[in-house]
């Protein structure tokens, strides 16, 4: 036999013992164990247990006891009428059991549902917490980068002024020097013309000289010329040498400067763009700074409007069990 058979039997033999017992009570007849056991086995072939049958009669009366102590009590009622006035104040204490049943199950749904919304606004509590200090820390870090930035955008700022002066400078120099160069190449052109004319008056009076030589001593002028033809021809690539050496120290000069001026400007140009970079990352911190400002009281009202609900659930079940 199973263990849910061996339960059903023994909650068979229960019920045959209540049912006989009430039964040899109507008859007159004294309720004791043997008797029971005997029914039982006569009319169902079950063989209760004495332990079992002694504690369902105990049960029994138990049960039946104060029923006939308030029969007792009203000899003059009719039994019929004691029954049905039993049975009407058993059903009463029944519906009323049943009654206050449902109100503790409501009793209990509603503490459960506010212990359920206390610990949902406790863990919204924390986590509103959290979220505002991680907000916080999130606005010290934003803050620190923006004071850097703002310190290396003064520090741009004073590089871009170092660079512009010195691009000033340059600027100013190269004007100098293109002044300078071209009074020199002037006086160089203005030299080379009197050193030509002074060359050419020299050569003329040479020539002049020579040929009175050469009518003097009867030398050929044919010969004489062709010596001042080459002395003339020495003279004037010299001075084009001369002149080109000047020429190419001036553009040597003048390349580096530009050189120089041409790099400023690219220096001056990483400069801008570093700082306008520098502008656009402060610019974006300050619209994160500014919805992390926002994010931070939307936190901060739903955590008063929890608070509120959290204390509207606490009176309404204060009122509820007062």
């Amino acid at each position: 036999m199973s263990s849910s058979d061996s339960k059903g039997g023994r909650s068979n033999t229960r019920v045959l013992v209540h049912a006989y017992a009430q039964e040899l009570l109507a008859q007159g007849v004294e309720v004791r164990q043997s008797v029971l056991r005997d029914l039982i086995f006569e009319r169902h072939a079950i063989r209760a247990s004495p332990n079992l049958v002694q504690d369902e009669i105990k049960k029994f009366w138990s049960s039946a006891g104060p029923v006939i102590s308030a029969r007792l009590h009203r000899p003059s009622i009719p039994e019929s009428l004691c029954l049905q006035l039993d049975q009407v104040w058993q059903h009463a204490l029944d519906s009323a059991s049943q009654a206050l049943q449902g109100e503790r199950h409501d009793l209990h749904l509603t503490l459960e549902l506010a212990d359920n919304t206390r610990h949902a606004v406790e863990r919204g509590k924390h986590k509103v917490a959290a979220i505002l200090v991680e907000r916080d820390r999130e606005i010290k870090e934003l803050t620190a980068v923006r004071e850097r930035l703002a310190e290396q955008i003064e520090h741009l700022d004073a590089g871009v002024r170092h660079w512009q002066q010195k691009y000033d400078a340059l600027r100013q120099e190269q004007i100098i020097a293109t002044k300078v160069q071209a009074d020199e190449i002037e006086r160089i052109q203005l030299l080379h013309r009197a050193q030509i004319e002074f060359l050419q008056e020299s050569h003329l009076a040479e020539v002049q000289r020579l040929q009175e030589q050469l009518l003097q001593i009867g030398v050929s002028a044919a010969s004489a010329r062709e010596d001042a033809a080459k002395h003339l021809e020495r003279t004037e690539n010299h001075l084009m040498m001369e002149t080109a050496r000047v020429r190419d120290e001036e553009r040597s000069k003048t390349e580096r400067l530009h050189k120089e001026l041409r790099q400023a400007n690219a220096m001056l140009d990483q400069l801008r763009i570093l700082k306008n970079k520098a502008a656009e990352d402060v610019a974006e911190l300050k619209g994160r700074l500014q919805g992390v400002a926002e994010a931070a009281n939307t936190l901060r009202d739903e955590n008063s409007a929890l608070r509120q609900h959290n204390a509207a659930l606490q009176n309404a079940l204060t009122g509820k069990s007062v």
